[in-house]
């Protein structure tokens, strides 16, 4: 009750002082400790100089005065944290004061009014438990300072003033070794006389690293000139040098080497252990992205990145975002090797898969067929990227010799069994194809040749190509292209099999070498495809997606800047001019006429509901954001061509597991700065918000290829090395870069103070509801990329080939611009609605169009497609989810982010009381 009447005006008036004579008493304290800690600063430095005074001449004066200096110190400090305190209760005092008198006011205005009347009375009940709660903390304080021990002295270190002595006399030291002049030597005098001359002896010169590391680089250059590469894609004699293999290329490592070569290129001006800890990084990485060609390649690259992440660990937690910036330049900076032969030497042809010509994604193994097959396969050792896009590379039985024509060449002669007559004709009524692989070049055809004819009855004739006729072209000792194809050959019917006797074919094959003309001599290696006539092409250039794209983004962004900007500019003006209107009128004649966003603006800042969800997906949006751009980058250097075999595969795993640092640093740091408590919960749900439905995806699709006896079934190997990657680089990268973004948090940039109890938002029109502005922001930008999104299916799901990718950049930027402006205008109509819940609306606006874009798979597949069978419905559907999963993170990221500039340029342009 005492608390009630002090508050209130209603208790004993004692002979306690005045909230006045208070504060005066206040100020003059806080005026008495400035002046003592003025006083205790120039004690410190007398002190001081009497130490480094009396430093080398009387040791126990030094330690006396270092003492004296310590406990000026303290004192110092205590004075800090007592003015502290003295600030902040006057602070307090002032703020009793005003409020007393904003209550008293408050009181009198509203006693007309009963409902009025009972709001503010739990004004007052909220506003008298803050007081309550902040004297109970400055009570706690007060009796932590009292009981705090007031010796000066007792805890003074003799060994650390020793250390600190120690060290001014050696500063002193230092600097009459400097002073100190060097003697000239006086000679003395000698005869003059001729001696003979005496060859001076050679002093071994200092040799610096950069120069050994310039010889070793020389030295390399040497060996790999005189270095014959085999056509297995090994070195000869390359037990010389350790082999880095990176994505079915083998590169000669070297490691002073390696830092002579790329640290010119990004590395100069960093210490010589950041610049080891980049370059070794990057070098792992390229590691464990190979380590799918074996067992012993995945055993030692998980060896070399637990040890190098122990050493390094403390390293990386202060430079997180080094690690993705510059794995990605040495992913662009590394070279790969080609292979090189000399006339006749054995070029191996290799054979990888079979499969339904209209599922892409269901293929199997070319030896499942009853064809020509060695007594003892051997697989080639493939990498990650190989693994994942479903090749099983095996050797084959042709011989190929470079530069030396074959013609009709027997391979092998088979006797076919019925039942292994019925799965060739089976496979060829399916359309299945096969594909080799020879020099890193795809040779794909069909396993043979059906022929249909008319409607009622339906007929058609079924042959098995026993001949195949492979072109290839060479330039200098490389070859530059390669195809397979059925020349003049007549195909063996299997329609005329009768009885249970064996059928006996027999396989057969063609060479042909041709050297390149003059206009094709400089022509980039693998840039024409080896199966041109096999997989459709499309002449036409994705013009009209450009100009629906760049008509929808003119219409948004002229919609946003004139007409919003114009609007929102009238808004500011009324606002501004009833502010300063309503200055000489009563507050309630302003409320009732006040409306619109302007009345929001206590509520608009209000943090919603589920921050930590929120935050997870800003941080797993943006992660997507730069793994997308980082991967059309990379498309646009050009290191995704036809012939590399699972590239993209392997950047976007690697890219993943670097870019992880972003979603943890974005979420944790905004989590933070919207009053996050539970920071191990925040990362734990960031990690787990993308990886989590993606294992559980991705288990059920590996499962029914798996029962099928599909290649595109992982095996356990890579499945091991895909979870030690995300264990060993993301997961962890994911917690440094949320203790970074944690530790970097400030406060929430909000322009208006919240109220603490929130505005009722009146009832809302059907055009703004949630599912409309998801049905309008969805859709919008769906629109803009949907003739391109076409293009995109039909090469990930189809049989086209992609390559405008500067196209493709255009248009991914077209859809984050078109997705920011529509989350903006949606956002200022809901504001204009009086609804401040604008937080979870900005994310599911833009966020939509993965909606949209799932909704276009399930037309695609039915509409456009000719997919069948469980296993390819399956993974489409799967991987279709996913998908536009990921475009919800993407496109609300950016939205939100919109959203939240645009608000905040808003309110910080009105103004308020």
């Amino acid at each position: 009750m005492s608390g009630l009447g002090k508050l209130f005006g209603k208790g004993k008036k004692a002979k306690a002082p005045t909230p006045q004579e208070a504060i005066q008493k206040l100020r003059e304290t806080e005026e008495v400790l400035v002046k003592k800690q003025e006083f205790l600063e120039q004690k410190i430095q007398q002190e001081l100089q009497a130490a480094k005074k009396h430093g080398t001449k009387n040791k126990r004066a030094a330690l006396q005065a270092l003492k004296r200096k310590k406990r000026y110190e303290q004192q110092l400090g205590q004075i800090d944290g007592t003015l502290s305190t003295i600030e902040f209760q006057r602070e307090a005092l002032e703020n009793a004061t005003t409020n007393t008198e904003v209550l008293k006011t408050m009181s009198d205005a509203a006693r007309a009014m009963k409902e009025a009347h009972q709001h503010m009375d739990i004004d007052k009940v909220d506003d008298l438990m803050s007081e309550i709660t902040e004297q109970q903390d400055i009570a706690q304080q007060i009796s932590d300072a009292i009981s705090k021990p007031v010796g000066f002295g007792d805890d003074v270190d003799e060994d650390e003033l020793l250390a600190e002595l120690e060290e001014m006399e050696q500063e002193s030291l230092d600097k009459e070794l400097l002073n100190v002049g060097e003697p000239t030597p006086v000679l003395p005098s000698v005869p003059a006389s001729h001696l003979p001359s005496v060859p001076a002896s050679k002093v071994p010169a200092a040799v610096d690293d950069d120069d050994e590391e310039m010889k070793q680089l020389a030295a390399w250059v040497s060996h790999m000139r005189a270095k014959t590469i085999t056509v297995s894609g090994g070195f000869k004699d390359d037990a010389h040098a350790p082999q880095l293999v990176f994505s079915g290329f083998l590169v000669p490592f070297n490691w002073p080497v390696l830092r002579v070569r790329l640290a010119p290129l990004f590395l100069s001006g960093m210490k010589v252990k950041e610049r080891d800890l980049v370059l070794g990084v990057a070098a792992l990485v390229a590691a464990v992205a190979s380590a799918g060609r074996g067992p012993q390649m995945a055993s030692r690259a998980l060896s070399s990145l637990v040890g190098f992440s122990a050493r390094y660990l403390p390293i990386m937690a202060s430079h997180p975002f080094l690690l993705p910036l510059f794995s990605l330049l040495y992913l662009i900076s590394v070279a790969y090797s080609e292979l090189r032969y000399r006339q006749g030497d054995q070029v191996m042809l290799y054979v990888n898969k079979v499969g339904p010509y209209h599922n892409p994604q269901e293929t199997y193994h070319y030896y499942q067929l009853p064809v020509c097959s060695p007594n003892n396969i051997r697989h080639k050792s493939l990498t990650l990227g190989e693994v994942l896009d479903g090749d099983r590379m095996a050797e084959s039985m042709y011989e190929i010799r470079f530069r030396e024509n074959v013609d009709k060449k027997v391979l092998c002669q088979m006797n076919l069994s019925p039942q292994q007559v019925e799965r060739l004709r089976q496979a060829i009524e399916e359309l299945y194809y096969f594909e080799f692989v020879v020099d890193d070049l795809p040779l794909r055809g069909f396993v043979g040749y059906m022929e249909e004819s008319g409607f009622l009855p339906h007929s058609h004739k079924i042959g098995l190509w026993t001949h195949l006729d492979f072109h290839l072209e060479w330039n200098g000792d490389r070859i530059i292209y390669a195809n397979v194809s059925v020349r003049d050959v007549k195909p063996t019917s299997l329609d005329d099999v009768r009885g249970p006797g064996p059928l006996s074919v027999t396989h057969t094959y063609s060479a042909r070498w041709s050297e390149t003309t003059s206009e094709q001599r400089g022509e980039r290696r693998g840039s024409r495809s080896g199966d041109d006539g096999f997989f459709p092409r499309t002449l036409e250039i994705h013009w009209l997606s450009i100009i629906n794209s760049m008509v929808l983004v003119f219409l948004l962004v002229g919609f946003v800047v004139v007409i919003l900007m114009r609007v929102l500019k009238n808004d500011l003006a009324r606002y501004n001019l009833d502010e300063e209107a309503s200055s000489s009128s009563s507050g309630d004649d302003f409320d009732q006429g006040d409306n619109g966003w302007k009345i929001i603006h206590t509520d608009v800042f209000r943090f919603p509901p589920c921050r930590t969800l929120l935050c997870a997906v800003l941080g797993v949006g943006s992660q997507f954001l730069a793994l997308g751009t980082g991967i059309i980058i990379m498309a646009l250097l050009g290191m995704f061509n036809v012939h590399r075999h699972g590239a993209i595969n392997s950047a976007a795993i690697l890219l993943y597991a670097l870019t992880c640092c972003i979603s943890g640093y974005v979420s944790s740091n905004f989590y933070r700065q919207i009053g996050g408590e539970r920071w191990v919960w925040n990362i734990l749900l960031t990690t787990s918000l993308f990886s989590a439905p993606f294992f559980l995806t991705w288990s059920v699709v590996n499962s029914v290829h798996w029962a099928n006896g599909s290649t595109q079934a992982l095996p356990a190997t890579t499945i091991l090395l895909l979870l030690t990657v995300w264990l060993l680089v993301g997961f962890p990268l994911t917690v440094i870069g949320g203790i970074f973004g944690k530790n970097r948090a400030g406060p929430f940039d909000a322009p208006c103070r919240t109220k603490n109890i929130a505005r009722e938002i009146p009832a809302q029109p059907w055009y703004k509801s949630t599912l409309v502005h998801m049905t309008i922001g969805g859709f919008l930008p769906f629109s803009a990329i949907s003739v391109e999104l076409y293009y995109i299916f039909a090469t990930v799901w189809g049989r086209e080939q992609y390559t405008l990718y500067g196209i493709l950049f255009f248009v991914f930027a077209i859809l984050l611009s078109v997705g920011a402006c529509i989350s903006i205008a949606l956002t200022y109509f809901q504001l204009s609605g009086e609804d401040y819940r604008w937080w979870w609306r900005s994310v599911l606006s833009a966020g939509s169009t993965g909606l949209f874009i799932f909704l276009y798979s399930v037309f695609y597949y039915s509409r456009r497609s000719n997919m069948s069978g469980v296993v390819q419905t399956v993974e489409f559907f799967g991987y279709s989810l996913l998908t536009g999963y990921v475009f919800f993170l993407m496109l609300g990221t950016i939205s939100f982010f919109a959203s939240l500039k645009f608000i905040r340029y808003i309110y910080v342009n009105l103004k308020m009381d």
